[in-house]
């Protein structure tokens, strides 16, 4: 929308609702209201889960974090990963199934 004075009116009308809305506890959260739009319609879709073991998991986000953390850190992080070892190849699936 270009910037003139009568779409300016008009977003700061628009404004004026959204925000008596927001005080009147009445704020339209799909914004319908506010654009005469209707939201999209969703999808549910199958959640794919990775296959990554609980073990590799932790390695990937161990590495990725590594950098970034103190040595103090480091060392507490790594007290974990025999945890995570004794765990082998199990998935998060296996130990919650």
């Amino acid at each position: 929308m270009p910037d003139t004075d009568i779409n300016r009116k008009f977003a700061e009308s628009k404004a004026r609702v959204i925000e008596d809305d927001i005080l009147k506890e009445r704020f339209d959260y799909t914004l319908e209201k506010y654009t005469g739009k209707a939201p999209p319609q969703l999808t549910v879709v199958q959640t794919i889960r990775p296959s990554l073991s609980i073990q590799e998991l932790w390695q990937r986000f161990y590495t990725s974090k590594k950098s970034e953390l103190k040595a103090k850190t480091q060392e507490k992080y790594e007290n974990f990963t025999p945890l995570f070892e004794k765990l082998g190849d199990r998935t998060f699936d296996d130990i919650s199934a």
